[in-house]
């Protein structure tokens, strides 16, 4: 036992060596040198709807000129006023420019009464007008995760209870109903659509205009993680525990999709036919055939059967998109629209994806197993995998349509987090993508806290609340370019050797071979479905065992090597990664004396490329940790889940900037960005002009003044 002890005290010291106090109060609404607030233009809405043109920009009605959006999502989706306002404007402060919600949590209650429902609805509608206020935009999502619970203020959802109720279907297991909305059982699909429209054809009393007819909206999401394709591949279809009813269904729909396709069981039996598989089952006649295999890893099933079953969830879900959409604009929707969202995908899902407006894929780095203390992340380094984030959603990138990240993520407590929005936000700036919101900010408890709660808020973090304002400027204002070229992959076949490869992120155009999964890491690349060989060369050789790639513009270099990426341009420079001796860009050097896994940036606050800017932001940060937090597993799991305030550690080093004309001044900002002591002493050379920064300081940011 003492050795137990022993062991789990010294791997605490070890991880809070060099840390020092630092929370972000989630009352952070307050002006400050750094506040990116003037980021956002007006009230949202005021330049009219958010519309995609034909090479998959955004723009709004009434301008001409491009606009992107980084924000968060909300798990606190009905907070009292005074903290609706307080999120509105601290959202603003960290220059983000769009929320997410999620429909589950506002209209769409199982057996919730009338008076929290009005409730609800008055304070949504308070918190939307907020964040109008404050030029933050809404992303509408209109269901969670494939969950069916509709309210019972719906009549039409009480058959729906009923049905449900018929046979054994444990509230534990509600995640079996993903895919029955597919069917589109009629009762279920008529209290979806009630509940549609009750929300666009609600007037915000804040505001004075139905939803429908607010451009402050710019997306409504359809459906979350629910393609059937995907759940087919990876997860298996759940429907063999579905109440009878809806087993029924499913069969019928599949049964007639067959006969249309097949005129007899002979032409089925041919059809289906393999050596050493099974094909048409023995008690199957025409009309009466199971939907079988329910996964597509089954063995046992011939692959012409498997290709049906994948053609049938494809036909269905591609006729559920359509009615879907039709009814939406039938009812008035002007927002753009998301048909659906997930992981990486494979070409047959994408192609359903392409049918909405924007391509939405949900990334996150070292997912827990749980949420909570005893939550297990993997806490994997990520230069020693053969991809990143970048590289799953650039495999769903679609030529001519928007790129939207709605879900985004790196889970605390991974040491590698300093990686996360540096990254994220300078390959989305090159990709050209539109949309990235994180997951999540805040939930119900947030607001009273000042510690890390779980893995997926990050409401409290101080790093990736400090780095949030590097990936607002370099995202939002371009400051890593995009080039002019891009690169398309064609697909002639999205069906062409799918069994193969649809785990594949990059097949190559004929379907047979792999690319290399860091292509996006060097080139701005889409997908397309038909259309003619890209003339640019692409493809590299996944077995040359590079480990090196730079992107075409020489802004962005990612080294598994040295384990280290890089952002160097005008901007913003940023080194992430292990960090030891000195390391050079363009007019920026940092000289490490302490080697560690950490992060340093520069970035520019007034727009103005760095050499001429006449104010800067600094950010050191290395890890960040809840006070009193005990490993289980050091570095994967908690004995004690700790409490306030965080704890935040940095990158000791010295910092050289290529600034030659005025008068420099560093001031070291409290966890509110305020100067809150003397200057940091400034050496100038010839070169430039040289600091220092270290963990004796107490602060993980710097204001750079140039008089």
């Amino acid at each position: 036992m003492f050795i137990v002890f022993l062991f789990l005290s010294f791997a605490l010291k070890l991880d809070n060596s060099g840390l020092f106090p630092f929370s972000v109060p989630f009352s952070d609404t307050g002006d400050s040198p750094i506040s990116l607030k003037y980021l956002n233009d007006g009230p949202a809405g005021i330049h009219g709807f958010l519309r995609v043109g034909p090479t998959g920009e955004t723009f709004f009605e009434k301008e001409s000129t491009k606009v992107r959006f980084f924000g968060v999502q909300l798990f606190f989706n009905d907070p009292p006023h005074e903290i609706a306002e307080v999120i509105a404007k601290r959202l603003r402060k960290m220059g983000m420019n769009i929320w997410k919600w999620g429909g589950l949590e506002l209209f769409w209650n199982n057996g919730i009464g009338t008076e929290d429902w009005e409730r609800r609805i008055e304070r949504f509608d308070y918190l939307f007008c907020q964040m109008k206020k404050h030029g933050i935009y809404c992303y509408a999502q209109m269901d969670e995760y494939g969950l069916i619970l509709p309210s019972k203020k719906y009549r039409e959802a009480e058959e729906f209870y009923r049905i449900r109720n018929v046979d054994s279907f444990p509230e534990d297991h509600r995640t079996m109903t993903k895919a029955i909305q597919y069917i589109m059982e009629p009762s279920y699909f008529d209290a979806l659509k009630k509940y549609w429209k009750s929300f666009f054809y609600h007037r915000n009393p804040y505001t004075n205009l139905l939803y429908k007819d607010d451009p402050a909206i710019v997306a409504v999401e359809i459906s979350n993680e629910n393609f059937l394709l995907k759940q087919w591949e990876y997860f298996g279809l759940k429907c063999n525990k579905w109440p009878d009813l809806y087993r029924k269904r499913l069969k019928n729909l599949w049964n007639t999709w067959l006969s249309n396709k097949y005129s007899s069981i002979d032409e089925i039996k041919y059809a289906w036919r393999e050596f050493g598989k099974k094909g048409l089952l023995p008690d199957e006649r025409y009309g009466d055939i199971a939907l079988l295999p329910l996964k597509i890893t089954d063995r046992r099933f011939s692959q012409g059967r498997k290709e049906d079953v994948a053609h049938f969830l494809y036909d269905l879900q591609s006729a559920y998109i359509d009615s879907v959409k039709n009814f939406l604009r039938g009812i008035g929707v002007k927002a753009l629209i998301v048909v659906g969202n997930d992981f990486q995908m494979s070409l047959p899902s994408l192609s359903l994806a392409s049918k909405g407006d924007f391509i939405d894929t949900h990334i996150y780095f070292n997912h827990p197993t749980s949420l909570g203390s005893k939550g297990m992340i993997k806490n994997t380094n990520p230069f020693k995998m053969n991809m990143t984030l970048i590289t799953t959603v650039a495999a769903n990138s679609v030529e001519g349509k928007g790129v939207c990240i709605s879900e985004a993520n790196w889970s605390y407590p991974s040491r590698h987090q300093y990686l996360f929005l540096p990254m994220l936000s300078a390959y989305a700036s090159f990709q050209d993508w539109n949309i990235i919101i994180l997951h999540a900010f805040c939930s119900r408890s947030t607001y009273k806290l000042d510690y890390i709660e779980q893995q997926l808020v990050t409401g409290l973090n101080p790093m990736l609340t400090l780095q949030s304002y590097i990936a607002a400027l370099v995202f939002r204002k371009g400051f890593v370019s995009s080039d002019s070229i891009l690169h398309t992959i064609h697909y002639n076949d999205m069906w062409k050797n799918y069994f193969k490869m649809y785990s594949q992120w990059f097949p190559d155009e004929d379907g047979d071979k792999i690319l290399n999964n860091f292509l996006p890491h060097i080139f701005k690349m889409r997908k397309s479905f038909g259309g003619e060989t890209t003339d640019v060369d692409i493809s590299f050789s996944p077995y040359d065992n590079e480990t090196f790639f730079e992107n075409t513009t020489g802004e962005l270099t990612f080294d598994k090597g040295e384990e280290r990426f890089i952002i160097d341009t005008r901007y913003v420079k940023s080194v992430n990664g292990y960090l030891k001796g000195e390391i050079h860009l363009k007019n920026f050097v940092v000289e490490v004396t302490t080697p560690d896994y950490g992060s340093v940036s520069l970035v520019s606050l007034d727009e103005r490329p760095i050499l001429n800017s006449r104010k800067l932001l600094v950010i050191s940060v290395t890890r960040t940790l809840n006070a009193g937090a005990t490993w289980a597993v050091p570095g994967k799991s908690f004995l004690k889940w700790g409490h306030g305030p965080t704890m935040l550690g940095v990158v000791n080093c010295r910092i050289r900037i290529g600034l030659k004309d005025g008068d420099i001044f560093v001031y070291p900002l409290d966890s509110l960005g305020r100067k809150i002591r003397d200057r940091i002493p400034v050496h100038h050379s010839g070169d430039g002009v040289e600091f220092k920064i270290d963990n004796g300081q107490r602060t993980a940011w710097y204001l750079l003044e140039v008089k």
